[in-house]
């Protein structure tokens, strides 16, 4: 499930449709890497680190799901809903002022999330 979100996120931010409006983030490679003092990716690269799940309580429901079929009665716990928090850094290659670089990136990442 967890594995199946993360490739969700990678297919919203390749979207190829995105490319024209978003240049940037287009070329950008994206990954899941954990953050460390040695990660030095080879391209601009916008890295979504996964780094807390947990129960959404939020949104927690504790009334069971009942089915009906044929006279049989099933009762289903309710779904868990659960709230993945990521990381979400960028790193540009080359280029003048990288700070700005990386917060053009980082906005685009937020433009395609929230629209």
């Amino acid at each position: 499930m967890i594995r199946d979100l993360s490739q969700v996120l990678r297919r919203i931010l390749e979207d190829t449709r995105l490319s024209s409006r978003f240049p940037e983030l287009a070329e950008a490679q994206i990954s899941f890497e954990r953050p460390s003092e040695t990660f030095s990716p080879g391209q601009t690269t916008v890295n979504l680190f996964l780094y807390d799940i947990r129960e959404h309580l939020e949104l927690r429901n504790n009334e069971p799901t009942i089915d009906r079929d044929n006279g049989h009665v099933i009762i289903h716990n309710p779904p868990k809903r659960i709230a993945c928090s990521y990381l979400v850094t960028a790193w540009p290659i080359g280029g003048e002022e990288l700070p700005l670089q990386e917060h053009r990136l980082l906005s685009q990442v937020l433009q395609v999330f929230l629209a």
